[in-house]
């Protein structure tokens, strides 16, 4: 990863570059070579790179920009940049361009002021040097405090969006419609954690699993009605007035004349009390059983033996079965007539009843059995009834106590049901926070991310206080006249004469352009004095304030505008001695001569050592443009005629012979074919006319003479095609019948042909490299 700009991911609505992504483009290195022809967006591409520097996009008049640029500050760690955070973009970038240079100096009136230390003052030097130190130290502070705190503030929201994201997971076992769990998410939580602090942190909020299954059970969203069923239950006496009755009647007997053999036989007692009632009603002295006629004393003796008394407590004991009541009946309800977490409770409630009816039940058959028995034999007092015992009892209420209160839980939650499962929602949220949290430790992650933040502030307001100092020393120390000698040095071997200099006037707080010492101001500056003017100026100028090269960016586009091959070497030189230690180097030129100097500086610091991974520090790209109506411009990687072949001829020869087989070219493509058959016919014929002819018609006129395959109206074309197109920015489309547009394909392959004719031989020689 390199520490600087790593690349361009996208550039959209920024002039030429209306949509450019980083395909086909490796990633930027420290020493990056620019080429592209003029026009094709090196100089839209600088102003990007400018307003970085500026941390500003206002100087430019696009309507809504916007990219997306990798870089890094450490070589380390990835950041972006983008339209939004440009203003506290931390790049120290310097960028030369022609937008500088209007910035910075007025030919026809001053230069701008460069601010250097005077190095004279040498206490003050030393207090400025201290105030830098300490600022360093406070910068690596505050910079490793914001790190600091920048992973806590990333670790707790990585905490919050995951344990978010669990939650809802967690939370869709409810099967709720629940917006608040549906959309669930990281500003949930916090609000969650700000609104019970206490409660995400505390250990008692964390669930049992069995109190996380009734929990999720009452959250259930399925309403259920109300149950109508109320039991009472029964008093501790509620046998005992039966049972003290049953147990006199077992003790009571008549009074009366007792036949033994009855008494000692209840059955043949029963048969003879019921053969005495039909005698009676039927009024019969007979007995109907052996024939024999009853005699007076024995039906004496019988009526003696079944007196009144004896019939009143027969009587006593066929009414005695009111006394065997049993428990009350209960129409109980379904069980899934119960909300689901109140099922297993109410289950549990109504499981004794069985047993305890059962066991009631027994008591009071015995009761049944005695009277049975007391019927058959009124006069048997051995018979003992056992009472129900409290205990029963108590279990019964108990039962019925335990039936009720669940009966009362679900009709509690079937009449205000919302309410109740919003209250389990928020105990599962809580537990399923609360464990995160706490296992998190989140509030110390919170206190130490205050910590942090509160030590970058207090380093932060250092800084601004020490930097206030810092600028105050260094307006002291700075002095605007200290940089004119370290100008006019590098001026002089730049232009490899001394006449222009640089002045400073005190009075305009600038600099002015002299010629010969005159003191005046320099008048019909050529193009290529300005533009050295303006390099040395800009490389004079990244040393203001003492800024480190080694800490800079520096784009600089086409220093050598207008230079004669003189000064293009002076350029290279300069550039190479200035800019070699900068931390990252972008170089953009139109100019092929200078773009080789530059790449084959550049392109040998990359190593290819035997068995290891190749060291790259330079690479090489080039601005490609399209047109599908407008032109558009992208950045991609060099290919290997620029990296590869020795002249600009070369590169021309190969981008026409790639076009030459086209069935169309488009407007973009006829405005570049147009440029380069310029060059290319020019460097050719130059070669092979090499007396000076006084313009580029009489060039071409004079070269293709004499060539039968070469026709005049062939010539005449090739002529105009390349003088209307080759000079224009932007391509006039004509609506006549000479329109050379549609001809364009034809015109290139006529320029190759011409080519071919002159030197065949050199024309083989040139395919055949450019196809190998």
């Amino acid at each position: 990863m390199i520490n600087g700009i790593s690349k361009i991911k996208s550039l959209r609505s920024f002039g030429i570059y209306e949509n450019h992504t980083n395909v086909g483009c490796d990633e930027f290195v420290r020493f990056n070579l620019i080429y592209g022809w003029n026009g094709s967006g090196k100089s839209t591409l600088s102003r990007l790179f400018r307003s970085i520097e500026n941390k500003s996009l206002n100087s430019l008049s696009y309507e809504t920009p916007s990219f997306d640029i990798e870089y890094s500050t450490d070589g380390t760690n990835v950041n972006t940049l983008t339209q939004a955070n440009i203003e506290t973009n931390p790049l120290n970038v310097r960028t030369f361009n022609n937008d500088f240079i209007q910035e910075n100096i007025d030919w026809s009136g001053t230069v701008k002021s460069i601010l250097l230390v005077d190095k004279q003052k040498i206490s003050e030097r030393k207090q400025l040097d201290q105030k830098k130190n300490e600022l360093k130290q406070k910068r690596e502070e505050s910079k490793s405090a914001t790190k600091t705190a920048s992973d806590l503030e990333a670790e707790i929201n990585k905490f919050l969006s995951d344990t978010a994201k669990s939650i809802k997971i967690s939370l869709k076992v409810i099967g709720t419609d629940d917006r608040k769990y549906l959309n669930y998410n990281k500003t949930s939580l916090e609000k969650l954690i700000t609104s019970d602090p206490t409660g995400v942190s505390d250990t008692d909020s964390v669930l049992s699993e069995e109190d996380i299954v009734h929990h999720t059970k009452s959250a259930s969203p399925v309403e259920k009605p109300k149950i109508s069923l109320s039991i009472s239950p029964i008093q501790t006496d509620f046998f005992e007035s039966d049972f003290n009755a049953l147990k006199a009647l077992m003790q009571k007997t008549a009074v009366n004349e007792v036949i033994d053999f009855l008494k000692e036989n209840p059955d043949v007692q029963t048969w003879v009390s019921t053969g005495i009632s039909l005698h009676e009603k039927h009024e019969s002295n007979e007995c109907h059983f052996c024939g024999s006629t009853l005699t007076e004393s024995r039906l004496t003796s019988l009526n003696n033996h079944f007196s009144e008394a004896f019939k009143l407590l027969k009587e006593e004991i066929a009414q005695a079965d009111k006394y065997c009541k049993s428990l009350p009946e209960i129409d109980l309800p379904a069980v899934d007539s119960f909300f689901e977490e109140f099922q297993a409770a109410y289950k549990k409630a109504i499981a004794p009843l069985d047993e305890i009816r059962r066991k009631v039940s027994d008591i009071v058959k015995g009761w049944e059995d005695c009277l049975v028995q007391k019927t058959n034999d009124p006069f048997d007092v051995s018979m003992v009834v056992v009472n129900v015992p409290q205990s029963l009892i108590d279990e019964y209420n108990n039962a019925v106590e335990s039936i009720n209160a669940c009966v009362k839980e679900h009709n509690d939650k079937s009449g205000n049901f919302q309410a109740v499962t919003a209250t389990h929602k928020q105990a599962l949220e809580l537990h399923y926070a609360a464990e995160k949290v706490i296992d998190f430790d989140y509030d110390m992650k919170k206190k130490a991310l205050k910590a942090e933040q509160d030590k970058a502030k207090k380093v932060s307001d250092e800084i601004t206080a020490i930097n206030t100092e810092v600028v105050r020393l260094e307006a002291e120390l700075s002095n605007e006249s200290i940089a004119v000698d370290p100008f006019n040095d590098e001026l002089a071997k730049f232009l490899g004469r001394t006449e222009l200099k640089l002045e400073f006037d005190a009075k305009e707080k600038g600099y002015k352009i002299s010629r010969n010492g005159t003191g005046k101001l320099a008048n019909n500056l050529s193009e290529g004095e300005k533009t050295a003017i303006a390099f040395v100026y800009f490389v004079t100028k990244l040393k203001e304030h003492d800024n480190d090269i080694k800490e800079t960016i520096v784009v600089v586009d086409d220093p050598v505008s207008s230079f004669d091959s003189n000064h293009l070497f002076h350029s290279y030189s300069f550039l190479k001695k200035h800019c070699e230690n900068a931390k990252q180097l972008f170089v953009m030129t139109h100019n092929f001569s200078y773009f080789k100097l530059v790449r084959d500086w550049v392109l040998k610091k990359n190593k290819f050592p035997k068995g290891k991974d190749p060291i790259i520090k330079s690479r090489a790209y080039t601005i490609e443009s399209t047109c599908d109506g407008v032109r558009k411009s992208k950045i991609v990687s060099a290919g290997g005629t620029l990296t590869e072949y020795n002249s600009e001829y070369h590169y021309l020869f190969s981008k026409l012979y790639s076009f030459k087989d086209k069935a169309n070219l488009d407007l973009d493509e006829v405005y570049l074919c147009a440029n380069l058959s310029r060059k290319l016919l020019e460097s050719f014929l130059c070669f092979k006319l090499p007396k000076k002819r006084s313009n580029f018609r009489q060039l071409v006129d004079d070269g293709t003479r004499g060539y039968s395959d070469i026709k005049s109206e062939d010539v005449e074309k090739v002529y105009r095609f390349i003088n209307k197109y080759s000079h224009n920015q932007e391509i006039e489309l004509e609506d006549n019948a000479d329109n050379l547009l549609g001809e364009s394909p034809a015109i290139l392959n006529t320029i190759l042909d011409m080519v071919k004719t002159i030197d065949e031989h050199h024309y083989n020689e040139m395919e055949a490299v450019v196809t190998a």
